[in-house]
């Protein structure tokens, strides 16, 4: 890799994630560790600075040389390190995996709850041992492949987070929110984009960030599965997330693989899962090098001025949410 960004020098350039060739910028791509912030403020990693509870470490780190550019649909420009010279590496999206809405539309359980009274009176009792519904919120790899969406397809609110496993911020965010966000997916008002990113991963850290993040794309579970026993839910990932962003060790190695996989048992992912997250396997179809780079690259595009994590982007208006309001949620469920 040394080799080949030697070859083609440090050009990079920023594109609209559309399949067309417009918008062509040049960009450095480097980015510098997060300095001293506030709950509910983004790490900012275009600036100096060490954070008050994060151990030393360089100030400078490159970004991945080459990326990954997907035809989206979306009008945000996302910022992705291009070789010069070198041919960009197109991602085709398949259906398998992605997820998919598997609910009765509100309008024919209505229909057939209307039918149903009708046909047995007001005065006759039913009898029967209610059930559960089958269908769960599912979770799927996003279209460029790089993010992990945890909701139905067609909730009104489509978000995108931004975050990485060793931000202390970003584990606020979640210890303040994520049971509503979890509550909000499961009643199908809410998908959750997850984007990780890695920046804070130094010779220091065991590859803490890039581990966590391959135990989130491991979660997604593999492509074909078709039995529903062996595919995780939207909720079920969101308990993992908030799980290891609660025994993050910023500085430091992070969870094993076995606590990692003891903390996906416990949030309900399937035991299949669990297995490779503490075997330590490689996620399928996912460049965590590669990812990172596209993510950092489209939060660049989100705001080129304050750069950093948790980020949440609102998919609807395109545009960066305020997450110093406390209500920032609430906001956005009550204007869809």
């Amino acid at each position: 890799m040394d080799a080949f960004v030697n070859a083609v020098g440090g050009g990079f350039a920023a594109r609209c994630v559309r399949c067309d060739d417009k918008d062509l910028v040049a960009v450095m791509a480097e980015m510098l560790h997060h300095p001293k912030h506030r709950v509910g403020d983004a790490v900012d990693i275009r600036k100096e600075g060490l954070c008050d509870d994060r151990n030393a470490h360089t100030e400078m780190v490159a970004s991945a040389a080459v990326g990954r550019v997907a035809c989206g649909d979306t009008t945000r420009e996302v910022l992705v390190p291009i070789a010069q010279n070198a041919g960009a590496r197109v991602r085709v999206s398949c259906a398998k995996g992605r997820a998919v809405d598997m609910r009765v539309s509100r309008a024919v359980a209505a229909v057939t709850a209307a039918l149903l009274f009708g046909a047995v009176g007001c005065t006759s009792q039913i009898t029967g041992t209610a059930s559960i519904d089958p269908t769960k919120p599912p979770l799927g790899l996003s279209e460029d492949g790089y993010g992990i969406v945890a909701g139905y397809p067609d909730a009104p609110v489509q978000i995108e987070l931004y975050t990485e496993p060793q931000c202390t911020h970003c584990a606020d965010l979640q210890a303040a929110f994520g049971d509503d966000i979890k509550r909000r997916i499961n009643i199908g008002d809410l998908a959750v984009t997850y984007r990780p990113l890695t920046f804070l991963d130094d010779p220091s850290t065991d590859q803490h960030s890039a581990r966590v993040a391959n135990a989130l794309f491991l979660a997604v579970g593999a492509p074909e599965a078709s039995d529903e026993n062996d595919m995780a839910s939207g909720p079920e990932f969101q308990s993992f997330v908030e799980d290891l962003w609660a025994h993050q060790e910023p500085g430091g190695p992070g969870p094993s693989d076995n606590q990692m996989a003891k903390m996906a048992q416990e949030s309900g992912l399937p035991d299949d899962v669990a297995g490779r997250i503490g075997a330590g396997d490689t996620a399928d179809q996912i460049d965590i090098e590669e990812m990172g780079a596209y993510n950092y690259g489209a939060l660049i595009g989100i705001d080129p001025t304050s750069t950093g994590t948790p980020t949440v982007y609102d998919l609807d208006t395109q545009e960066k949410v305020d997450i110093h309001d406390d209500d920032w949620l609430n906001n956005l469920l009550a204007s869809a």
